[in-house]
């Protein structure tokens, strides 16, 4: 807990000080913006991983229902129908995503615009938006990578994440 000066006290020029509790202040640390900000990228590639194993269930779906057609036996029914149900889910789970992914982007991008400058603004999409690596931002800016990771750093400390998101 934080103890300021009473306002009494500053006004009057006493002597006599008396402090009082002030506001707790919310501390946000750089790991715990990047944590957030890493959030997009991190859902962008489960919807890729997802969009994988929809198309493998698609395949199997597709083998399934040619040797069911051909006639080759056995319970080519239940595999299509567990195929087709797991095409149901694996798509209602990918929506999901995709809806995450436009929220979460709209919350970054609502962070990013409390940074002024454009540059830093830049660097940040660059990296927690479109995933680029630090070197490839560094050689698209014509920056050095250690000017970049403190221009990173200062727009780290100028964003603040709202508390009920961390």
């Amino acid at each position: 807990m934080i103890i300021a000066p009473t306002e009494d006290c500053r006004r009057s020029g006493s002597s006599k000080i008396t402090y009082k509790a002030a506001a707790p202040i919310s501390m946000q640390t750089r790991s715990s913006k990047k944590e957030f900000l890493q959030r997009y990228i991190a859902n962008e590639k489960e919807i890729s991983r997802l969009e994988d194993e929809l198309e493998n269930w698609e395949s199997r779906a597709e083998r399934v229902t040619a040797c069911f057609n051909h006639i080759c036996g056995g319970s080519g029914d239940d595999r299509l129908q567990y195929a087709v149900d797991m095409l149901c889910e694996l798509r209602a789970a990918l929506y999901d995503r995709l809806v995450d992914s436009t929220e979460i982007r709209l919350e970054i991008e609502g962070c990013l615009s409390q940074i002024d400058d454009s540059r830093l603004k830049l660097i940040m999409e660059y990296h927690y938006i479109d995933d680029m690596i630090w070197e490839d931002v560094a050689e698209k800016m014509h920056l050095e990578s250690r000017w970049l990771m403190r221009l990173h750093n200062r727009a780290l400390d100028m964003i603040v994440i709202p508390d009920h998101r961390l």
